[in-house]
């Protein structure tokens, strides 16, 4: 005996489908597989009701798996089929089938009237289709009467079904219901789990067999049996309608014969079966094929003969190759059908062509089974194609006029040469033809551009049409012309040319004209010049006929040229120091005026101004003879250059050579004093500029300003239009006091004089003043060393002081000596020369500076840089910036004519500026707490890693910042957009800032995302959660409470949920850490509600379940209701495991899951055949009555005050009992196993045979 005690010490069940419980020695596993097809079942019968049906294979099933529900973990199939009103009343079958994970394989029931077989349903080895399942709704099944095998039926229902769906399975796929012997209609039903098919169709049952042939079916006749053979399955399938039938008396057959070679069939086709005599009707078609045979029925209104179908075999089919077309394919097809007497033949009812051309090597084409004309298959090869090079095609006979669908037929036809079939626009393209086309006829010259194109043509040809005919010439693919409309140059004119035009310039003119209109055209390959300006006065422009770009012809009217006199010419602009270059220009420029071409040496000569220069420059005054030459220019003109300007005027005949003007500041004269008369001065004046220009006249050529009687100088100075003389020199008047030389000016010593000549041009200009002055004796030169580096030469721009000493001279001078010339000027007695420096010395030194340095910035570089070679110089003063950065390439930096401190000059380049770009900035230790001022310096300390001049409000600006910042310190998590502006940075970040640190991402500066403050979500309350509410309710809830505080949210992206109402007491929300909507978490207090278990319907058990099992099983129950249950906290369960036995399954009064009770019934594995009868049997543990009887108990049990004294309390419970008549025959025992406090108690009913508790109680649980 198996006592089963409600409370087994040290067991604890906890939520899970897979365990181990040990209990009494037993071990047992549950997370294994069980196979249904082990099962039989051989007690089901017609006449069992629904729920006798579903019990018994309930019991079956859970002989292997004590767990096992309907619907759950297996499911049954056809069963309604076989019912009418709850009970069988049709043979048939029906399947079982294991679903979910504890269960696997399956079986079919056939159910007779006397019992029931049970077979494994083997699945099918053929994957189902990926397409919709297939309806088997339109199956007709014939001749099926009551005399047909129920395994006739199942065959034929098979042969059907599979020839639609070829991997249905009986009792995986379809069931049927009913049986040809006892049910009028067999019906044939998908089932639902069905891969394969859907619906359902019937068989009507015959009451007697038909013998009208015409629904014999016949499929196993083939192309190679014997005609016996033949004959004898055309009488086995006619005699199945007529057990008597002989061939020639009852039926005859037609046509097999034609099939027949050697006994053998070898010809598809048909045969015709036809009743006669008076024992059948009807007849039927039997089609031979290789495959097999079909059968149809004789239509009597419409009687065909026999036929042998047409051997496609011996057909071919050529000219299909890589590029024909799968219809051009079917033409070919077609064609040889009709060429070999099946013209009837259709595409898809009698042959299918398998393949491409594009895709295979071969293209198959096969007779369809259903085909009553053809049979077998034939192949086509498919050949590999060439595509044809139209390259070389020619056509000359297309002319102007010619029609533009002549022109295309034309085109067509050359190019069908290659293939054809060739069709434009296809194969291959035409352009061009539009533009020479007008009214639909060519009436312009030129070319059009025929091209292959598709994969049966290559190349392409220039097609040139013109009056005479039209030639083709290949089209280089790599580079190809476009299609020309030839230019009609007759519009063009060329004007300008007369007999002197050199035939050189004449071809540069035509040219000229001809390249404005047609770029590309040239001299003889598409046009000649006929005639030339000196032998005609009209000379023709003519195209070559072949050329591609122009045609026809233009004249050009040959003009007599007259010469252009040169004389009157004015040049005004000419000045010293302009380049020899600027002012041959200057005179070619005036020249041209009169002749375009005019070229020097050529048209006209230039002489002496190779005398007025002086390294490259125009240095001296003087004369320039211009003089024409050759046919175009006459005359001739003098160019007068002074410091003034320029001036011109003809040339005489016989003109006097150019000339240099002597520089009068040359000549000293000196012994001049106050009593030097006025006419020896201008002899020794006279006498002096005549040794030097002797044709120089006083007055014409200079003249004499002072009186040595009355000023202490005299300047003689040459007069403006003179034609020998230029500048001026003085004359001192010797005192009788120091002569001062402060004022000497000294202009023609520059960078390059020897030493040696400057010493001599410093004390000739002395020696004017005083004729004796010798150096270091009358004068002394200070820091000349110093600009010639001790050498010979000045190298070095700079000044140097002469001062007087002695007895004869005062004073003195500073010579600032530059590359072009010097000044002097009169100087303090602590003056010092100077040594300028050069500003080239600075160049690419400044690199920094591009079109965003302000121009003070420029101004403090440059000063920065030239401070360093010399910290006296001045901006404006000493030096100049020339250009800004805003507006130029390159600055200058030139230093002023007058700098005491530089010379020369140097470049800055600009350089390109790059905006540097924030979005990438990546900023972590930021965090709630910090000062606004430290994550202001954070954010402008990562700025300026990427440009270190970056400042807050000019180069980027941060919003949202405030937002989060209360009294200075950031409080709440969010986001801060930090976006680039002015002209440094681009790009834009944000910077998400929470408790733990900050991420940033880019932004589009554009378009940026609003700054975020997250919304804090720990205020959130939502109530009423029980374990009863749905988790897709409580998401619903708690997206809506969320969404209210920061729209838009999204679970998993913005916040999780932890648990579930089912499996915990507190559910946690939180916010995500990446969330940029909301922060923080909230919880969600979850209500227990218990549930009721004794709505549990819990199957009957067999008396030899383990303990183990039981209270596994139990426990599965109730915790599909209550998860997280425990025995022993939650639940007890009481009673004995004994045939006939109840157990009941009790809610412990301090559980917080559960509550009520239900009933286990015990039933005898093996049935006693002659069970003892029991006067009072027990009450149906779900009527009611057994639990009225429990509850009466308990509350009899509750009403008598605790003792610990059992003997006593088991005494006083047993007299109550026994005033109640209700409890007579019910006796009580004291149990110690059932409940920790020693209140528990066993009853049972006092009947013979049952000596063993059947209920247990605890004193002080609730009544039900």
């Amino acid at each position: 005996m198996k006592k089963l005690l409600g409370i087994l010490s040290g067991l604890l069940i906890t939520g899970g489908t897979a365990m181990t419980v040990v209990a009494c020695g037993l071990r047992v596993d549950v997370d294994e597989n069980y196979d249904i097809s082990k099962i039989k079942i051989n007690n089901i019968k017609v006449g069992d009701s629904e729920q006798s049906v579903l019990n018994k294979i309930q019991e079956a099933i859970r002989s292997l798996y004590l767990w096992a529900e309907n619907k759950v973990d297996y499911r049954i199939e056809g069963l309604e089929l076989l019912l009418t009103k709850q009970i069988i009343t049709k043979q048939g079958s029906i399947s079982v089938v294991g679903i979910g994970k504890f269960l696997q394989g399956g079986v079919i029931i056939e159910i007779s009237d006397t019992g029931s077989t049970t077979k494994p349903i083997h699945p099918s080895p053929i994957d189902p289709p990926a397409t919709e399942k297939i309806s088997i709704a339109g199956i007709q099944i014939k001749n099926i009467h009551r005399l047909t095998s129920l395994e006739v039926v199942k065959q034929k229902v098979h042969k059907n079904i599979t020839a639609r769906a070829k991997g249905a399975v009986l009792g995986i796929d379809y069931n049927i219901a009913g049986h040809p012997q006892h049910d009028q209609e067999i019906t044939i039903q998908a089932t639902e789990t069905s891969k394969w098919i859907k619906d359902e169709f019937t068989i009507q049952v015959q009451a007697e067999p038909s013998h009208n042939l015409s629904d014999i079916e016949i499929d196993n006749v083939k192309v190679g049996d014997t005609k016996e053979s033949v004959l004898v399955k055309i009488q086995e399938a006619v005699r199945e309608y007529y057990d008597q039938a002989q061939i020639d008396l009852d039926y005859t057959v037609k046509g097999l014969d034609a099939l027949v070679e050697n006994n053998h069939i070898k010809a598809a086709g048909s045969v015709h079966i036809q009743a006669q005599g008076k024992n059948l009707t009807g007849g039927f078609i039997l089609w031979i094929r290789d495959s097999g045979s079909t059968t149809e029925p004789i239509d009597p209104a419409n009687p065909t003969q026999p036929i042998k179908l047409i051997d496609i075999s011996i057909m071919t089919v050529t000219g299909v190759d890589s590029l024909t077309t799968l219809a051009q394919v079917r033409e070919k097809v077609a064609e040889a059908m009709v060429a070999h007497q099946a013209g009837d033949a259709l595409l898809g009812r009698d042959y299918i062509i398998q393949g491409t051309p594009q895709d295979d090597n071969q293209i198959i084409v096969r007779a369809t089974h259903e085909s009553k004309i053809i049979t077998n298959a034939f192949t086509i090869n498919v050949e590999q194609h060439l595509a044809q090079d139209i390259s070389n095609t020619e056509i000359n006979d297309i002319r102007i006029n010619d029609s533009e669908e002549s022109v295309s037929a034309k085109i067509k036809k050359a190019i069908r040469k290659y293939y054809p079939q060739a069709q434009n626009n296809i194969d291959y393209t035409v352009t061009g033809l539009d533009r020479l086309v007008e009214n639909h006829q060519v009436v312009h010259e030129g070319s059009i551009n025929i091209q292959a194109r598709g994969q049966r043509l290559t190349g392409g040809f220039t097609l040139w049409i013109r009056d005479s005919g039209s030639t083709t010439t290949p089209i280089d693919p790599n580079n190809p012309n476009p299609p020309v409309k030839l230019f009609d140059i007759s519009t063009i004119s060329v004007t300008g040319v007369d007999n002197l035009t050199t035939l050189k310039a004449l071809e540069a003119k035509v040219a000229t004209a001809i390249e404005n209109e047609v770029p590309g055209a040239v001299l003889k390959t598409d046009y000649m010049i006929e005639g030339t300006p000196q032998q005609n006065q009209r000379i023709t422009v003519r195209a070559t006929k072949d050329s591609k770009l122009i045609k026809n012809f233009f004249t050009i009217q040959v003009k007599n040229y007259v010469k252009q006199d040169i004389s009157e010419i004015e040049i005004t602009n000419i000045q010293l120091q302009d380049s020899k270059s600027t002012v041959l220009d200057k005179i070619q420029k005036a020249i041209r005026k009169y002749y375009a071409q005019a070229q020097i040496n050529l048209d006209y000569t230039v002489k002496g101004l190779d005398q007025l220069l002086q390294n490259g420059l125009l240095a001296h005054p003087g004369s320039i003879h211009v003089e024409a030459e050759g046919e175009r220019l006459s005359g001739g003109f003098v160019l007068w250059v002074r410091d003034s300007g320029s001036t011109t005027n003809p040339i005489d005949p016989n003109p006097n050579p150019p000339i240099r003007l002597f520089d009068l500041s040359q000549i000293v004269i000196n012994g001049i004093n106050k009593f030097t008369p006025m006419n020896e001065v201008k002899q020794k004046v006279q006498t002096e500029i005549q040794r030097k220009a002797p044709d120089a006249s006083w007055s014409k050529d200079y003249q004499i300003q002072g009186d040595p009687q009355k000023d202490k100088k005299i300047i003689v100075s040459a007069t403006e239009n003179s034609r020998w003389l230029y500048n001026s020199f003085t004359i001192l008047v010797e005192q009788d006091e120091k002569l001062d030389i402060s004022d000497i000016q000294i202009h023609n010593v520059k960078v390059g004089d020897a030493k040696k000549s400057v010493l001599n041009k410093i004390q000739n200009q002395i020696r004017k003043f005083y004729a004796e002055a010798v150096l270091d004796t009358d004068y002394v030169i200070n820091g000349l060393s110093a600009l010639t580096e001790s050498g010979e030469n000045i190298v070095h721009q700079g000044s140097i002081n002469i001062k007087a000493k002695g007895t004869n001279l005062t004073g003195g001078f500073a010579l600032w000596i530059r590359d072009s010339g010097s000044t002097s000027e009169p100087i303090g007695s602590e003056e010092r020369p100077i040594k300028l420096k050069n500003l080239a010395s600075l160049q690419n030194k400044i690199t920094d500076v591009n079109h965003l340095t302000t121009m003070d910035e420029l101004e403090v570089k440059v000063e920065k840089e030239i401070i360093k070679i010399a910290d006296g110089a001045i901006l404006g003063d000493d030096y100049t910036i020339i250009g800004t950065p805003q507006n130029s390439q390159k600055i200058i930096v030139q230093a002023t004519e007058h700098s005491r401190w530089l010379y020369n000059s140097f470049t800055i380049d600009m350089k390109q500026y790059q905006k540097a770009n924030i979005s990438n900035i990546y900023i972590s230790n930021v965090q709630v707490g910090d000062a606004k001022k430290s994550v202001l310096n954070k954010i402008q300390n990562k700025i300026r890693e990427i440009y270190s001049g970056a400042t807050l409000d000019r180069d980027y600006q941060i919003i949202g910042l405030n937002e989060l910042v209360h009294s200075g310190v950031v409080v709440s998590p969010g986001s801060v957009n930090i976006i680039a502006k002015g002209d440094y940075l681009t790009g834009g970040f944000a910077l998400w800032i929470r408790d733990s640190g900050s991420t940033t991402n880019p932004i589009d500066p554009t378009n940026p995302t609003p700054p975020v403050k997250l919304m804090d979500i720990s205020d959130v309350y939502i109530a009423n959660v029980n374990n009863e509410t749905s988790m897709d309710d409580l998401k619903r809830r708690v997206h809506q409470a969320i969404n209210q505080k920061a729209v838009g949210v999204v679970e998993d992206i913005d916040y999780t949920i932890e648990g579930t109402p089912q499996t915990t007491n507190q559910i946690k929300v939180k916010a995500t850490s990446t969330s940029k909507l909301i922060q923080n978490s909230f919880a969600i207090e979850v209500m227990q509600v218990k549930f009721d278990i004794s709505n549990i319907v819990f199957p009957k058990i067999p008396s030899s379940t383990p303990m183990a099992s039981l209270i596994q099983m139990v426990y599965i129950y109730i915790s599909r209701l209550a998860h997280g249950i425990q025995l022993g906290r939650d639940f007890i369960v009481s009673g004995e495991i004994e045939p006939g036995s109840i157990l009941f399954v009790d809610a412990l009064p301090g559980s917080q899951l559960i509550k009520g009770f239900f009933t286990i019934f015990v039933y005898d594995d093996i049935p006693d055949p002659n069970p003892p009868i029991d006067p009072n049997p027990p009450t149906n543990p779900n009527d009611g009555t057994l639990v009225s009887l429990k509850n009466d108990l308990q509350k009899l049990l509750n009403s008598i005050p605790w003792t610990n004294n059992i003997t006593y309390f088991v005494q006083r419970l047993h007299e109550e009992m026994r005033k109640n008549p209700k409890f007579n025959n019910i006796e009580v025992y004291a149990s110690s196993g059932i409940d920790p406090y020693n209140r528990g108690f066993g009853f049972w009913k006092n009947v013979p045979g049952n000596k063993e508790p059947h209920l247990y109680l605890i004193w002080g649980n609730p009544v039900q």
